[in-house]
């Protein structure tokens, strides 16, 4: 089912965030993610802070390499969004 979530993308040294539809993909310890084409391959990204994963330009691929990044990284992904939250804050 398709739905609304947020990403943030890197522009002129300024980060901004936009809203784009794209549907779940996995859950790993109670955090989200989900996937969506974007004109030129599937992006994964995660629905906290709108990072993206993993991308490939086939879709099953593409949450494949996310979730095994997930897997073995999770600690280090928590970080970075931890510090993208509080940057949004302040």
């Amino acid at each position: 089912m398709k739905e609304k979530f947020y990403i943030r993308t890197h522009h002129n040294g300024k980060i901004k965030q936009y809203e784009v539809v794209g549907e779940f993909a996995f859950e790993y310890k109670g955090y989200r993610f989900f996937v969506r084409w974007d004109s030129d391959a599937w992006v994964v990204s995660d629905c906290l802070c709108g990072a993206g994963i993993a991308a490939h330009r086939d879709k099953e691929t593409a949450i494949f390499l996310a979730a095994g990044k997930i897997h073995i990284k999770f600690e280090e992904y928590l970080t970075k969004c931890k510090l993208t939250l509080q940057k949004r804050i302040s």
